[in-house]
């Protein structure tokens, strides 16, 4: 034999040995093993509501998978519809395990919805739970609704074949008429403004308008603006009377320390604090001249500078804000409509700033700047921010420049 093959023989059968123990392929899933959930919806029942005596009920819509799903759920369309309840999230989620009889993977989820009573609750105790799901993305789309959170997903397929993909983009989309008064809030964005000091976290807010519930559910802006409905809307059938469902958004939910719905933020609130915080590219804006011509611009770009300097009655918040935007309609000078502009931009900014003293809620983060920019004056703070933030003296710059579509 060989004395090279010899020498060599120890190092073979070591590699021959690695072959076989190391495959690759100890802990694969296969595909049609899993239930692959695409969003969820998150419900608190009233006693008596639950048939199963339940308290929680969680709403998701499973991938359809051809060849081994379940048909247990509600076909819609590319999507299963399942349902299930339990006393706790957990006991729920350990139900519909049970029901779909797969194991449930939350790595494709796209959107998790929480109906009007988890709401009134406070949904942090959920969020906990979704946040050490190890494969569950920090990108996932949060979204409070009006109602329950499980009918949105039986809305059919005007928005998308699949319910959850449609709705996230809508959530991301920033470029129709309105939407730019909503945006998509993460997981992680939502614990960054949780966990600011004194912040309040921002949800995108939806409602179901269409012919079995007449209307928008949650009434109009909490104690603010009287100001009109649905921004953006899509639409699917309704599956009982055959008529048209739409789902509308209608600006931005403030919630409170706990999770809990605290205000409703209308289109001006709302817009305001897209622009407050640097959210606001990319958004149309109907202006009004002092003889009363209406042209809509296009805002393309949008940067905000908060800075704060100690003033000799306290302290003062200093937000430069800078705008470009093209005018879709000619007949107006640039000029004039530039100074319109930051003229509204202001407004909308003093409006948004009223909100948060009014609601006693800092959503516009105001206290996180002032701890970053000054930590020990933060420390000696009398009172403590709530009570600091209502002497604030806010002074606003605004800067716009306005180019003709003609240009």
């Amino acid at each position: 034999m060989n004395k090279k093959f010899l020498r060599k023989k120890p190092l073979f059968f070591a590699l021959l040995l690695c072959l076989l123990i190391i495959n690759g392929c100890w802990d694969s899933r296969e595909l049609q093993n899993l239930g692959i959930i695409l969003g969820a919806g998150v419900d608190v029942l009233a006693p008596g509501e639950s048939a199963q005596g339940g308290r929680i009920r969680l709403t998701v819509e499973i991938a359809n998978i051809a060849e081994g799903t379940s048909q247990q759920g509600n076909p819609n369309v590319n999507g299963f519809i399942f349902t299930s309840e339990g006393a706790t999230l957990p006991e729920a989620v350990y139900n519909l395990r049970n029901m779909v009889n797969k194991e449930l993977f939350w790595g494709q989820t796209q959107v998790l919805l929480f109906g009007e009573d988890a709401l009134k609750e406070g949904i942090n105790q959920y969020l906990e739970y979704f946040a050490k799901e190890r494969e569950l993305h920090p990108t996932v789309r949060l979204a409070a609704v009006s109602g329950k959170a499980g009918d949105y997903f039986r809305v059919g397929g005007g928005l998308s074949d699949i319910f959850s993909f449609g709705f996230s983009g809508i959530l991301q989309s920033n470029v129709q008429s309105g939407v730019a008064t909503v945006r998509a809030v993460t997981i992680e964005d939502y614990l960054e403004a949780l966990y600011a000091p004194w912040g309040a976290p921002l949800l995108p807010y939806a409602f179901l308008d269409g012919p079995q519930d007449g209307g928008r559910a949650g009434g109009g802006e909490e104690g603010g603006e009287d100001e009109e409905g649905g921004e953006d809307e899509e639409g699917g059938e309704d599956e009982e009377g055959g008529g048209l469902r739409q789902v509308c958004f209608d600006g931005m939910m403030v919630l409170n320390r706990e999770g809990a719905a605290a205000a409703l933020l209308g289109k001006e609130s709302s817009l305001g604090t897209m622009i407050w915080r640097g959210w606001a590219d990319n958004f149309p804006l109907a202006l009004e001249d002092s003889g009363g011509k209406r042209t809509v611009v296009e805002v393309f770009d949008c940067r905000v500078k908060r800075s704060w300097r100690a003033g000799a009655q306290g302290l003062e918040l200093w937000l430069e804000v800078r705008l470009k935007a093209k005018s879709r309609e000619g007949g107006t000078e640039s000029e004039v409509l530039a100074g319109v502009l930051e003229q509204e931009t202001e407004r909308l900014l003093r409006s948004c700033w009223e909100k948060s003293l009014t609601s006693g809620e800092d959503f516009l983060l105001a206290g996180r700047d002032l701890r970053r920019h000054d930590y020990r004056g933060w420390q000696n703070l009398e009172g403590g921010w709530p009570a600091a933030m209502r002497g604030v003296k806010l002074a606003i710059e605004v800067k716009a420049r306005v180019f003709s579509s003609a240009n």
